[in-house]
């Protein structure tokens, strides 16, 4: 099979709704004190050095997606220096509507999103409306860091596929907190009242936890066989890798383990079961990728969960996420990056957005057919 026939049938299979940011405004944002940008509903290359804005331009359009930022935890980092706050404004088309977005962050005041001149009593009804998939250089953390980072993403990926999945999730961890904080008290100053207070926890928890679990468990089974295809498009089928995900609760439910743990968890202050514990391992030819696989074998891996979660996300939602490419073309070999751009060439991949620093060389690796191609430069 050749990579076009490849990339047809990825692009076939995921037929959706067109979903694509058209304009931009940004106010103070970052090292935008005040800038207009229009897209092509297809494919945006955003070139320019070092330094004139184009992550934080990508990173504008994730507050727009997801409210809040890519690339930070919070949102600080992006007002820009010697101001209290930045807005954003973003034309949306999607299933044939164009809707506003307006995102307005001011230091000591809640953040605000409005949809269509309508805020949002909670943030989180927004978000999953808009997908977005981004790929930028950090993202090798998840392959090679610790679990929390595969969590992170895999809780992205679910939040944007379920608002009540984000419901659950929310709180989830808000019982966590409060748990932990509980069982910190109790391994300072034992109390007589510790079992029927964590009880009361507990019956809350633990519903949140199987709901969560429950829910991992289903897309993850959609989303294993579709890495593992994406993984051997892009290597050539030379190796065979494993996703795994893995859970205290495939061992026993929820309720045994919290049972079994009570008196360890009052010694150590702190939950030592829970989903909040789970992670993803990714295997290459059955060892450990991150520890066994080469440079070029971790980023195609990327690659590949990233592109599944795409199509995953198409397929949950019937809505074409947009793709966010950033400065991915440093890291990658001509072959790999052949290999993308197969992919995403085609109609009905949707919406991309692209930054590399350097034009011409983006423009010589851009496949000949590849049309409605719009170069947005920075200085």
């Amino acid at each position: 099979m050749t990579e076009t026939s490849i990339a047809r049938n990825f692009t076939h299979k995921m037929a959706a709704f067109e979903s694509y940011i058209k304009q931009i405004r940004l106010f103070q944002f970052k090292n935008f004190t005040q800038q207009k940008i229009q897209f092509s509903p297809s494919l945006n290359v955003i070139t320019g050095p070092n330094g004139t804005g184009k992550t934080n331009l990508l990173d504008a359009v994730h507050y727009l997606a997801l409210t809040k930022s890519y690339f930070h935890t919070t949102d600080q980092p992006a007002i820009q220096y010697g101001k209290n706050g930045f807005r954003l404004e973003g034309e949306w088309w999607q299933n044939g509507v164009n809707n506003r977005i307006v995102c307005v962050v001011q230091e000591g005041m809640k953040k605000q999103i409005s949809l269509n001149e309508i805020p949002y009593q909670r943030i989180s009804e927004h978000i999953g409306r808009f997908p977005v998939v981004v790929i930028a250089p950090d993202d090798m953390h998840m392959i090679m860091g610790i679990s929390e980072e595969r969590r992170k993403w895999l809780d992205s990926l679910l939040s944007q596929s379920s608002i009540e999945y984000l419901s659950h999730l929310i709180t989830y961890q808000k019982i966590l907190a409060q748990r932990n904080q509980l069982l910190r008290q109790i391994a300072e100053h034992p109390s007589g009242a510790a079992n029927e207070l964590l009880d009361a926890y507990d019956q809350q928890w633990i519903p949140q936890a199987e709901y969560i679990y429950q829910y991992r468990q289903q897309i993850c089974q959609q989303l294993i066989p579709l890495t593992i295809q994406l993984y051997t498009t892009l290597s050539g089928n030379r190796e065979k890798i494993e996703l795994i995900y893995e859970s205290q609760l495939h061992q026993k439910p929820m309720t045994r383990w919290l049972q079994e743990m009570r008196t360890r968890e009052m010694q150590a202050g702190r939950s030592l079961v829970g989903i909040h514990r789970d992670d993803l391992q990714f295997l290459l030819n059955g060892y450990p990728v991150k520890i066994h696989g080469s440079q070029g074998q971790r980023k195609s891996f990327l690659l590949a969960l990233k592109l599944a979660q795409l199509q995953l996300l198409r397929k949950q939602k019937g809505i074409t996420p947009v793709l966010m490419l950033d400065d991915i073309f440093e890291k990658l070999d001509p072959k790999r990056i052949q290999l993308l751009l197969s992919i995403i060439h085609l109609d009905g991949f949707g919406q991309v957005l692209i930054t590399d620093t350097d034009m011409a060389r983006l423009s010589h690796l851009l496949p000949s057919t590849f049309s409605h191609v719009q170069f947005i430069a920075l200085n």
